[in-house]
């Protein structure tokens, strides 16, 4: 299965942080609740894929060069 790019990456983060303010945190299907991720990590990871998607999209080596600079 191919990596995602940090952009899509913040798309599918985008879209968990729209169910859960629309529909709410938990939802229940046949008898069972289900709960959707912390909407406060969400909105960290948004902010971190923001920075990467960015970064990404204004340098051919943009991933390579995100994680040096986060890694050492």
């Amino acid at each position: 299965m191919p990596v995602k790019t940090y952009a899509e990456q913040l798309l599918d983060v985008q879209e968990a942080i729209y169910q859960i303010e629309k529909y709410g945190q938990s939802y229940t299907v046949q008898g069972l609740t289900y709960n959707r991720a912390n909407l406060a990590d969400l909105y960290k990871r948004e902010e971190f894929l923001r920075v990467a998607a960015d970064r990404e999209a204004n340098s051919s080596t943009g991933t390579i060069e995100f994680i040096r600079g986060v890694f050492g």
